[in-house]
């Protein structure tokens, strides 16, 4: 094996050489770091090599879960950000409804199987939206947690001003070298209480979605 690399076995088979990622910098949470600099904590040794032990970030059962949970919510329209490669979009979108996906992972776009999204920092103000865009839903999943801190309540602001409600769901429970807040979730209902009163918004445990 070479030093710096090891090789991923899959259903019998080696997917591999990679390079083992590199630990995280002490300032990630830090609302400094460009949109360079976090775009490329996301990229194929993130999302093909998750958390560096040889985990593939596929399209789980847990996502069809998931945005079924979506639907029941009865959402007109729905902006996903931190969308990842658009696994959960796909489904909205093909249930019919108007979708579109934010997601800042250049290697998540070239990859992605739902082409209503586009690339760009949530981190980055204002959002670009569309005119003829108006979303219902504000869905969030598994990403405010990877947000600096000091920049949580524009975020959350930005989320109220685009979208007339919100489904959030975080998760402590995986392993994340990119994670910048671990809290539980009357952390996170307080934050939106404070930062975007009045706002409806679910805030749950990923795990509370998935099933």
């Amino acid at each position: 094996m070479i030093q710096g690399t090891e090789e991923v076995r899959i259903t019998g088979h080696t997917q591999g050489p990679f390079t083992a990622p590199e630990p995280l910098p002490k300032h990630l949470n830090n609302e400094t770091l460009s949109t360079g600099e976090r775009a490329s904590l996301f990229g194929f040794n993130y999302w093909d090599n998750y958390t560096g032990q040889g985990q593939f970030v596929w399209d789980y059962p847990n996502n069809a879960i998931i945005a079924k949970n979506v639907l029941a919510r009865r959402p007109e329209s729905v902006l996903e950000i931190g969308c990842g490669r658009g696994y959960v979009l796909k489904r909205l979108q093909d249930a019919g409804l108007n979708v579109r996906g934010l997601e800042i992972s250049r290697y998540c776009h070239l990859t992605r199987v739902c082409d209503s999204m586009q690339t760009w920092d949530i981190c980055k103000f204002i959002w670009p939206l569309k005119d003829d865009f108006s979303p219902d839903l504000c869905l969030a999943l598994s990403v405010l947690e990877h947000i600096p801190e000091p920049l949580l309540p524009r975020v959350m602001a930005e989320m109220a001003r685009t979208c007339r409600r919100g489904l959030v769901a975080f998760d402590n429970t995986r392993e994340d070298r990119t994670r910048c807040i671990v809290k539980p979730r009357h952390w996170w209902v307080e934050q939106f209480g404070l930062h975007t009163p009045g706002w409806p918004v679910e805030v749950m445990e990923r795990h509370e979605l998935e099933h």
